[in-house]
C-alpha cells in the first residue's frame, strides 16, 4: 500500500483558506467595520521637525518656545506698485488688528525696493479659526493693492491628491482590460483594494497620528505596489478554471500557487519599506510602517478574501470573459541578446558618471525649498518674496533670563547686529521708544529728562523716588536705570507722583507700547530675541552662522536655544547624513538575506543588488545633471521603495532564466526569459512609474511632487535596466551563476 504524499504548506494553506472563506469573510467584514469607524480618528501631523529626537536642538527649543510663549507666528506680505508714504500708512492700518503685535517695515532695501512693500508680522499665538479672520482682516486691508500673503507657520495642505487618484483609477482600469480575461475582474479588483486600503488608513488609528507626507502618497503607493498581487491570482485561476470542472478546487490550487508567488514578492517590498523605521528621523518609522502595514493589507485580502469573492461570483466572472492579445516580442528579445556587448559598457560608463556625481546631490531640508508644478498660494506668495527681497529668514534666540537685565539685552542685541549677515534683531531690551533710545538703555536723570522733555529738578526727584522705593542707596546724581524700569515704574505709580495729564498720556502711550511686545519678547523665565538673517535658509554658511550666533549668545546667557527654519534644516542635516547610511546597509542586508534564500546563491544575491543600485543611482544621478533639488526624505523612501520593490523585476527575470538554463543553451535562456517576464515586469511597472509621475506633476506638495517624481523615474529605470542591461549581466556571469545557484 503507498503512503499519501504529505502535502507542503502551500497546499494546506490554500485548503485550509477555501475550506473557511466564510470564517475569513466574518474576520475581514468585523475589522472592516472596526477600520470605518476609525478612519476619522487618526490625526494629520504637517510638522515634519516634531518627529526629531528630543535631544536635538530644534526640539529642545520648539518645546520651550511654546510652553513659554506659544507658537511664533510670522506673516509676510508682499505689496506691489505702492508709494512708500502708503506703505507706510498701510503699516499703521495693519497694527490696528488686534492680534498683530507688531509690523516691520521701514525705507530700507530689506522692506521697501522698486515701488514694493514688504510687511513682516509678529502675531499671537492663535487658532486656527482665529487665524482664518486674521488673514480676511489683512485681506480687507490690503484689498486695493496687488499683494501675496506667506504664512510661515502654515500647514502643507496636499491638493490634488483626488485628482491624482481619478486618473490613477482610470489608467488601472486600463491595465486591467489588457491583462485580465474577464470585465467583472476590474469590478473585483476595486472591490478587493477598496477594502485593503480600509483596513490599512482605517487602522491608522493605533498610531495616533501619521504625518501629512504619508497620509498623502499611501493609497496610491498601496496600490501601485500591490496591483499586481491581484493580477496574478485571477490569470493563476483562469488557467486552473480551464483545466477542471471543480471550481473549490481550481481556486485551491489558484491559492496555493499564488500565495508563493505574492508573498515572495511582496517579501522585499516590505523588507525595503521596515528599513525606514530604523531612521533616527521618526518620519521614517511612520512612512515605513503605514506604507508595509498597505502592503499586508493587500496581500491577506488578495489571498484570504479574494477566494470566497471568486467562488461566489464565478458565474459573472465566467460571462464576462474576453480575449486577451498576446503581445509579440520576440524581436525585441532577440535584440535585447545580440546587443548585450554594446549596452552593458553604456550602462557602466553611466554608473560610474553617477558615482562621481554622488558628492554633488543637491540636497535641501526645508519644505519650501522643494517646488512642485501645482504650487499653492503660499508658495507662489514666497516664491515672489524672495525673487525681489533675496531671502528672509527668521531665527529664534531663548535664553534663560530671570534676572531681567534689559541693558545686557541690548548689549547682546548691539553685538549680533554688528554681523554682516544679520539685518535685524528684535528683543525687548532693543525695542526702540525713541531715536537711538530704547527699552534696554539706561539712563541717568539729565538724560531721562530730556526723553521726557522735563526739567532736571522733576527728575532728579523722581530718581530719588525711585532709589527710596526699591531700597536702593545709591546717589541719584549718578545712578542710571532702564527705559524699561522707569517707564514701569512711573505707570505704576503716576498716582503717587502725581503726573500732569500730559505726561501720564506719555507715559500711557509707551506703556501700552510696551504691553504689546512684552508677550512676543518675554515670559516668566525666558527672553526671546527675533533675528532676520540674510543668508539662505540652508547650506554651510547658514549653519556656521547659526554656531556663531550661539556661541556669541552663550557669552551672556548660560541655557541658549536656536529655533528657526536654518536651525531645522541644520538638525535635519546632521540627522539625515546618519540616517542614508544606516538606511542603505540595513536595506541592501534584508534584500540580500532575502535573496539568498530564494537562490541559494551569493553571486546571484550580489548581482541583483547592484543592478537595482546602479538604477537609484541614474535616478538620481541624472537628477543631480539636470539641476534638481533632492528633498532629503524622498532620497531615503525613494532608494529604500525602489530596492525592496522593483528587485522583484531583476527576480522575475533571473528567476525564469535559470528554469530555463537547466535545458536551453545561454541565448535561448535569456530570449525565453525575456519573452515571458517583460509583460509582468512592465504591468507592474507601468502602473507604478504613472502613480509616481502623477504624484509628481499634481500634489501641490513640493515634498510629495518630489517623492512622486523620483518614485516615477526610478520605476521607470529599474524597469529598462532589468529588461535591457540584466541580460547582458547574467550573460557575463553565467557560469559563476550556473554553477553557485542551487535551482
Amino acid at each position: 500500500m503507498k503512503e499519501k504524499k504529505k502535502k507542503n504548506f502551500f497546499i494546506k494553506l490554500g485548503d485550509f483558506i477555501v475550506d473557511f472563506r466564510y470564517f475569513f469573510l466574518f474576520i475581514f467584514l468585523i475589522v472592516g467595520t472596526i477600520c470605518a469607524f476609525n478612519l476619522k480618528n487618526v490625526q494629520i501631523n504637517y510638522d515634519i521637525t516634531s518627529y526629531l529626537g528630543s535631544d536635538t536642538d530644534t526640539k529642545k527649543g520648539l518645546e520651550i518656545m511654546k510652553n513659554e510663549f506659544g507658537d511664533l507666528n510670522e506673516y509676510q506680505i508682499l505689496i506691489t506698485n505702492i508709494e512708500y508714504d502708503d506703505a507706510l500708512n498701510l503699516k499703521n492700518d495693519l497694527l490696528t488688528i488686534e492680534q498683530i503685535n507688531s509690523v516691520s517695515f521701514d525705507s530700507s532695501n530689506n522692506y521697501y525696493k522698486d515701488n514694493n512693500a514688504l510687511f513682516v508680522l509678529e502675531l499671537d499665538d492663535v487658532s486656527e479659526e482665529e487665524n482664518e479672520k486674521i488673514v480676511s482682516l489683512i485681506k480687507e486691508k490690503v484689498s486695493n493693492y496687488e499683494y501675496y500673503i506667506y504664512m510661515a507657520n502654515v500647514d502643507e495642505t496636499v491638493a490634488g491628491m483626488d485628482i491624482i487618484l481619478l486618473i490613477a483609477v482610470i489608467i488601472i482600469v486600463i491595465v486591467l482590460l489588457l491583462t485580465t480575461k474577464s470585465y467583472f475582474q476590474i469590478v473585483l479588483a476595486f472591490l478587493v483594494f477598496g477594502i485593503s486600503i480600509l483596513l490599512n488608513m482605517g487602522s491608522n488609528f493605533i498610531f495616533k497620528e501619521i504625518s501629512y507626507i504619508t497620509n498623502s502618497i499611501a493609497i496610491i503607493l498601496q496600490l501601485g505596489l500591490s496591483l499586481d498581487y491581484f493580477i496574478i491570482f485571477m490569470n493563476h485561476y483562469m488557467k486552473e478554471k480551464n483545466d477542471t470542472n471543480d471550481l473549490i478546487l481550481a481556486v485551491k490550487k489558484t491559492v496555493t500557487k499564488s500565495a508563493l508567488e505574492i508573498s515572495s514578492s511582496s517579501l522585499t517590498t516590505i523588507a525595503g519599506l521596515l528599513a525606514l523605521v530604523f531612521m533616527q528621523l521618526k518620519i521614517g518609522a511612520d512612512i515605513g510602517l503605514v506604507l508595509a502595514k498597505g502592503i499586508i493589507s493587500s496581500l491577506l485580502t488578495v489571498i484570504c478574501l479574494l477566494p470566497f469573492l471568486v467562488i461566489f461570483f464565478n458565474k459573472i466572472i465566467t460571462k464576462t470573459e474576453h480575449k486577451t492579445r498576446d503581445l509579440n516580442i520576440s524581436k525585441l528579445a532577440n535584440w535585447i541578446v545580440r546587443s548585450r556587448k554594446i549596452i552593458l559598457p553604456i550602462f557602466l560608463i553611466l554608473v560610474i558618471g553617477s558615482c562621481i556625481l554622488v558628492p554633488s546631490y543637491k540636497y535641501v531640508y526645508n519644505i519650501y525649498s522643494v517646488n512642485s508644478f501645482n504650487k499653492n498660494d503660499n508658495q507662489v506668495a514666497l516664491e515672489k518674496i524672495e525673487n525681489i527681497f533675496g531671502n528672509n529668514n527668521t531665527l529664534v534666540v531663548l535664553v534663560e533670563n530671570s534676572t531681567k537685565d534689559y541693558s545686557k539685552e541690548l548689549e547682546l542685541s548691539n553685538l549680533l547686529l554688528e554681523n554682516d549677515n544679520i539685518a535685524e534683531v528684535t528683543s525687548l531690551g532693543n525695542y526702540s521708544v525713541q531715536d537711538n533710545i530704547y527699552l534696554g538703555t539706561s539712563l541717568n536723570y539729565q538724560e531721562f529728562a530730556k526723553m521726557l522733555q522735563l526739567n532736571n529738578d522733576l527728575a532728579l526727584k523722581l530718581y530719588n523716588f525711585y532709589l527710596q522705593t526699591n531700597n536702593i542707596n545709591e546717589n541719584a546724581m549718578t545712578y542710571k536705570i532702564t527705559v524699561i524700569d522707569l517707564l514701569n515704574f512711573l505707570h505704576t505709580y503716576s498716582d503717587e507722583l502725581k503726573l500732569n495729564t500730559e505726561m501720564k498720556t506719555l507715559v500711557d502711550n509707551y506703556s501700552n507700547s510696551l504691553d504689546s511686545a512684552m508677550p512676543l519678547l518675554e515670559s516668566s523665565n525666558y527672553s526671546r530675541f527675533i533675528l532676520n538673517l540674510k543668508t539662505p535658509i540652508e547650506g554651510n554658511e547658514s549653519y556656521e552662522l547659526i554656531d556663531e550666533i550661539k556661541s556669541v549668545t552663550q557669552g551672556y546667557y548660560d541655557n541658549v536655544y536656536l529655533v528657526g527654519e536654518s536651525v531645522s534644516a541644520k538638525d535635519l542635516n546632521a540627522s539625515f547624513t546618519k540616517d542614508n547610511v544606516v538606511i542603505n546597509c540595513v536595506t541592501v542586508f534584508f534584500i540580500l538575506l532575502i535573496l539568498l534564500i530564494t537562490f541559494k546563491s551569493l553571486p546571484v544575491a550580489i548581482l541583483l543588488v547592484l543592478t537595482i543600485e546602479g538604477s537609484i543611482l541614474l535616478n538620481f544621478g541624472f537628477a543631480t545633471l539636470f539641476g534638481s533639488k533632492i528633498f532629503f526624505i524622498s532620497y531615503i523612501i525613494i532608494s529604500a521603495i525602489l530596492m525592496g520593490a522593483t528587485i522583484d523585476y531583476a527576480i522575475v527575470l533571473t528567476n525564469r532564466y535559470l528554469q530555463l538554463r537547466q535545458k536551453e543553451d545561454i541565448n535561448k535562456a535569456l530570449t525565453g526569459a525575456i519573452k515571458t517576464t517583460i509583460p509582468t515586469i512592465v504591468t507592474s511597472g507601468f502602473i507604478l512609474t504613472i502613480a509616481g509621475f502623477l504624484i509628481g506633476f499634481i500634489a501641490s506638495s513640493g515634498v510629495v511632487s518630489s517623492i512622486g517624481f523620483f518614485l516615477g523615474s526610478g520605476t521607470l529605470l529599474s524597469m529598462m535596466i532589468t529588461v535591457f542591461v540584466l541580460p547582458a549581466i547574467l550573460y557575463v556571469f553565467d557560469k559563476v551563476i550556473v554553477k553557485k545557484s542551487k535551482f
